[in-house]
């Protein structure tokens, strides 16, 4: 009987999640988040010779974590905001017509 409860509880909750994870915001930022870190591991790993995976406590490593983390913020507070710019932009392409 519990173990039921749990597997309609997980189902619940990963349906709300994969709902709320197929908006076209939502799906813009995946696609942006995932090509810069994909890009940027890339760059690190030929560059500088670094794997961020398994020498995760190298400075290079932490260095790269905190930036991705601040860039996922930033990224976040952007698409949030959207609306506010989309505005602006309208309104400004409303005066120059």
């Amino acid at each position: 009987m519990k173990n039921m409860f749990i597997v309609k509880f997980c189902k619940r909750f990963f349906a709300a999640v994969a709902a709320r994870a197929k908006s076209r915001i939502n799906i813009s930022k995946i696609i942006l988040i995932s090509s810069v870190s994909f890009i940027s591991k890339y760059l690190v790993n030929n560059y500088l010779g670094i794997n961020v995976f398994t020498e995760y406590l190298n400075w290079i490593s932490i260095i790269y974590y905190l930036g991705l983390a601040t860039f996922i913020v930033l990224i976040n507070e952007l698409f949030s905001n959207f609306t506010w710019f989309s505005r602006i932009i309208s309104k400004i392409r409303k005066k120059f017509r």
